[in-house]
């Protein structure tokens, strides 16, 4: 998980966690195991892709997504206080208020997700199963756990810069909502600006309507 994580998107956590690589791997890896894995971004909230051979579990895919929450709960707040602990003692306090800061301006551009959208955070394959429909499977996931939440879109967020990307939702029958322009995050990340790409959720009734 971690490595399809820095794989895909590096660019953001190498900007948030330091260039070191190493060092960015490694305390990425103990965020994502911290609190048990049950925080915002704990491997715990992450489906994964993974082979069938029980004796060598290798991870293809992973997919995240978010739904509008009531708020958050002391155990959130435990979370965040367990990652804060993390970046103070792997990158220092200069470091943390570092990272701290262009996480703030980074997460702003997702941050809202309506009562009816199921939004897709991270969507990732392995380059080893390439074209072999794995992120499709995902997909498909995520539109099952929509209809099950009863939301009427799916939507997701894919940076210029990534025409792989934009071109495989495309594909699988999201269209482009607009395109959202954040000067202090775009700048940061250096990969264009963000479009907003949605899809609507059909209920099986309305898939068979249209059949």
């Amino acid at each position: 998980m971690r490595s399809l994580l820095l794989q895909h998107f590096g660019y953001i956590y190498l900007n948030l966690l330091g260039t070191d690589k190493e060092r960015a791997s490694a305390t990425l890896d103990l965020i994502l195991k911290a609190n048990q894995g049950q925080h915002p971004l704990g491997y715990k909230t992450f489906y994964v892709a993974q082979s069938k051979d029980h004796h060598q579990k290798r991870t293809y895919g992973i997919l995240k997504f978010k739904m509008k929450s009531p708020g958050e709960g002391p155990s959130t707040l435990l979370a965040g206080l367990s990652v804060l602990k993390i970046l103070l003692r792997n990158i220092g306090l200069r470091g943390t208020f570092r990272t701290l800061r262009k996480w703030f301006a980074i997460r702003s551009i997702n941050a809202d997700v309506e009562a009816d959208e199921l939004h897709v955070v991270y969507l990732a394959v392995s380059d080893a199963v390439r074209r072999r429909h794995v992120g499709k499977q995902l997909l498909n996931f995520a539109k099952m756990i929509a209809v099950a939440e009863r939301k009427k879109t799916l939507s997701l967020y894919v940076r210029e810069k990534n025409v792989d990307a934009l071109s495989f939702f495309l594909n699988q029958g999201f269209s482009i909502d607009r395109t959202v322009i954040d000067t202090e995050a775009d700048n940061l990340l250096m990969q264009g600006a963000s479009t907003r790409m949605t899809m609507k959720v059909l209920t099986p009734t309305e898939g068979f309507d249209q059949q």
